[in-house]
């Protein structure tokens, strides 16, 4: 992560794609991931995706959604914080939920593309 930062010092913020740890019920494991990036995530936001890796266990990816406060705009039929987007500039960010079916977000998906005026 420091590395990016060094080579892309105008970047806004970062975005990490599934499996953001290898344990997503222990602390421990979230611990480092965070230490590992100290001041980088301290200095531009992270906009995380969750990976199937978050969400072990038979309490689902409670840690996850505890440490992130993320956008409650996903579809209707997956968990609120694991599929969102947001405008940034001229773009349009989704971020989808790898965990879920398809078809829970496919309709969504396609919704926000149609609807926005983004570049």
């Amino acid at each position: 992560m420091k590395k990016s930062l060094d080579e892309h010092p105008d970047a806004r913020f970062y975005i990490l794609a599934d499996d953001l740890v290898t344990r997503g019920v222990e602390r421990d494991n979230w611990d480092t991931f965070f230490n590992s990036a100290r001041d980088v995530f301290d200095r531009r936001p992270l906009v995380p995706t969750i990976g199937n890796h978050e969400r072990q266990g038979r309490l689902g990816p409670w840690m996850y959604l505890r440490l992130f406060t993320l956008p409650e705009s996903g579809p209707m039929r997956v968990a609120p914080e694991t599929a969102y987007s947001f405008r940034y500039g001229n773009a349009l960010i989704v971020v989808l939920n790898s965990n879920a079916l398809p078809e829970e977000q496919s309709a969504w998906l396609e919704g926000q593309l149609k609807s926005t005026d983004a570049a």
